[in-house]
């Protein structure tokens, strides 16, 4: 993975891949519950390199953190009695093939307030990005 990601310009290394949800904060606004990583810790699938960690494991792991490091992130501790599929969510990988960081999201989030949330999350910058959707992503019930 070293020499794919040798040639990248910074603005793509400086990038984080990962998973998101959009939730509401602890005021009922939209905030992006985000595990960030840095592209070198990812993992190549197929022609991308992804998280190794799924959704489900993040949120399990979530649940046995507890009310208090929700709130440490300034989210309400109703999320715990939600599962992860209850919420829109999405990825952030990086395509071998298009040479592009690619934000995978239910087409719910391609609103620009949304974007602008998770393009935060993952240090995304304007240019380097291509926003997409995927049904796999579509909630059970919209958050």
């Amino acid at each position: 993975m070293n020499s794919i990601l040798a040639n990248l310009p910074p603005e793509v290394t400086t990038a984080k891949i990962g998973l998101f949800w959009i939730v509401d904060d602890r005021s009922g606004r939209d905030t992006c519950l985000a595990e960030a990583i840095d592209i070198s810790k990812g993992e190549v699938y197929g022609p991308s390199i992804v998280s190794p960690r799924g959704h489900y494991t993040f949120w399990s792991e979530m649940q046995r953190r507890g009310p208090g490091w929700l709130r440490s992130r300034g989210l309400s501790a109703a999320l715990l009695a939600t599962e992860y599929e209850d919420w829109p969510r999405g990825r952030v990988s990086y395509s071998i093939d298009a040479e592009r960081l690619i934000l995978m999201a239910d087409r719910r989030l391609h609103t620009p307030s949304r974007i602008a949330l998770i393009k935060q999350a993952f240090a995304l910058r304007d240019g380097y990005f291509d926003v997409r959707s995927d049904s796999h992503y579509q909630p059970m019930r919209l958050g």
